[in-house]
């Protein structure tokens, strides 16, 4: 089943594991009697390291096992250099599969369903490695031939017909990222930096008959009005991450029998909105007025009326999507009394014209409903506590990032990425260790040694139970700590056109590779 075309818009490491088969020790050997009277230490002459034996495993993406399943697949110095061997299973002698006698040569993985295997090698230890395919004959063919290249294997392809090699270049500044391929699906076939790509079907895909669509193109429309002139039109089919339209815009889209709108495929994102203080900076500094502020913030009025019921109320770092969410924190309904008292206590009394201080409020630029709206709606709201409230609206994206990755800011109102694991999206903005000049960091400069203990354990607790408990007592703690006060969660969807179809649901979303999306009558609309 191909389809015509779809129309978008845009908004190992090998391991070695050594192990040693000790020969019988030499006659001379001593022991060392340490102080304090412990038992002995033995002592090795220098003869008896040299003979030792070493074996290596091969890395944990290769395939250990020959394809019959009767060898492992080794690296051993048995003859004094290091080569490839396949260990059988029987408990037979290592067969060896190579014979260098003056270059280490290191077993990489087993072919999937076949006898052939890879290695790799440098040059007389330069570093320069090579992969190296040696056939069921015995012969050999160098796979990545170059003068100046490091080869690193890194996984086999999902069909085993191939296999992916990094070139020992910095990933950073690899110039592959600045010449795009394609998506894996699909091949690249043209592209105009800023404006638009065409990418058509990769017939060689890994998973046969796939993908369905022959041509995409991409287009980056920045002007709200005309993606949803363009959508309604039907002359784009797709589109992520609410495709810059304004939540009102899409509730507007949602009527139309043409268009379909869905949240699903965002879970693995789990974004959050919050306002961040510059704890560095008073009054911001006193946990009382940060209190205060999340009092005055009614999260319900922000997600039901200004966000038509589409966004959620945040209660915390962690999000709702997550398995280790929990509703158990310390939570900060509207309470305006509460908080006038509290910035009385911290000793903010208001002054003759009902102001106590004022503050200057950032936000990410570009983001419309989920921070221009909530800033504008912060500058009255909390003028009822007597904040007098400066709205400073960013020029753009970089001189917001130098004012919050500079510190040089009070309040700010941003948004984290929770990721599927707290450990990838949630750890970095609370530990001590990761008060950096860099955004999506710990740039409010919290620092609760309770709490990095906390994130500590949880980071290599294996039993999910207790790991879940770690993160629930954490939860508490910044709720009551209040480094941030936690606003909604985006409401951000996907939208289609209603003949498009996917044959399977990602928590990624558009961010999947897009190989099972299909035409429902096998061609775009007209």
């Amino acid at each position: 089943m191909k389809n015509d075309r779809i129309m978008l818009v845009l908004g190992i490491t090998g391991l070695l594991l050594a192990g040693c088969g000790q020969r019988q020790a030499p006659a001379d050997e001593t022991a060392v009697a340490p102080a304090g009277g412990d038992s002995p230490v033995p002592a090795y002459s220098a003869e008896a390291f040299f003979e030792t034996t070493s074996y290596g495993l091969v890395g944990p993406s290769a395939h250990a096992f020959s394809s019959d399943g009767k060898s492992l697949l080794i690296s051993s110095d048995a003859t004094g250099v290091f080569n490839a061997y396949a260990l059988p299973l029987d408990g037979n002698e290592p067969r060896p599969l190579t014979t260098s006698d003056d270059n280490a040569v290191f077993a990489v993985s087993w072919f999937p369903r076949d006898d052939r295997i890879l290695y790799t090698y440098d040059g007389g230890g330069n570093e320069l490695n090579h992969i190296v395919v040696r056939e069921v004959d015995g012969s050999s063919r160098d796979l990545t031939p170059g003068d100046a290249l490091k080869a690193g294997f890194v996984n086999w392809s999902d069909d085993g017909n191939s296999f992916v090699h990094g070139d020992g270049q910095p990933i950073r500044t690899h110039p592959a990222n600045i010449k795009p391929v394609g998506s894996g699906p699909y091949k690249l076939v043209e592209l105009k930096p800023g404006e638009s790509f065409v990418m058509e079907r990769f017939d060689n895909f890994l998973r046969p008959g796939k993908p369905y669509i022959d041509r995409v193109i991409g287009v980056l429309l920045r002007d709200p009005n005309a993606s949803e002139v363009a959508f309604k039109n039907q002359e784009m089919h797709r589109a992520g991450f609410n495709s810059t339209l304004r939540l009102k815009a899409l509730s507007r889209l949602a009527e139309m029998e043409q268009i379909t709108l869905t949240k699903e495929g965002y879970e693995a994102i789990a974004p959050i909105c919050y306002l961040e203080f510059n704890l560095r900076k008073a009054p911001f500094s006193d946990v009382r007025v940060r209190k205060a502020i999340a009092y005055a913030i009614d999260t319900n009025f922000i997600t039901q009326k200004l966000h038509y019921g589409l966004t959620t109320p945040a209660t915390g770092p962690i999000h709702f999507s997550s398995p280790f969410y929990t509703d158990d924190v310390v939570k900060y309904d509207l309470d305006l009394e509460k908080a006038n008292r509290l910035l009385d206590e911290a000793g903010y009394p208001k002054k003759d014209d009902g102001m106590r201080f004022s503050a200057t409020l950032d936000w990410l630029p570009g983001v419309y409903d989920d921070q221009e709206v909530v800033a504008e709606y912060l500058k009255p709201q909390l003028k009822k506590i007597g904040i007098d409230l400066n709205l400073r609206k960013p020029s753009d994206f970089g001189s917001w990032i130098k004012q919050v990755a500079g510190w040089n800011y009070e309040m700010s109102l941003n948004v984290i990425f929770c990721y599927p694991d707290p450990v990838i999206g949630v750890h970095r903005l609370y530990l001590s260790d990761n008060i950096k000049h860099v955004p999506w960091s710990n740039t409010q400069g919290y620092s609760n040694p309770v709490v990095d203990d906390l994130l500590a354990k949880a980071a290599v607790e294996m039993d999910f139970n207790k790991r879940k408990a770690l993160y629930a007592e954490f939860q508490k703690i910044i709720t009551d700590d209040v480094p941030m006060a936690f606003i909604h969660s985006p409401a951000y969807h996907t939208i289609s056109n209603s003949q498009l179809r996917d044959e399977k649901k990602s928590v990624w979303g558009v961010m999947a590779p897009g190989d099972g999306i299909y035409w429902k009558d096998g061609k775009a609309p007209k």
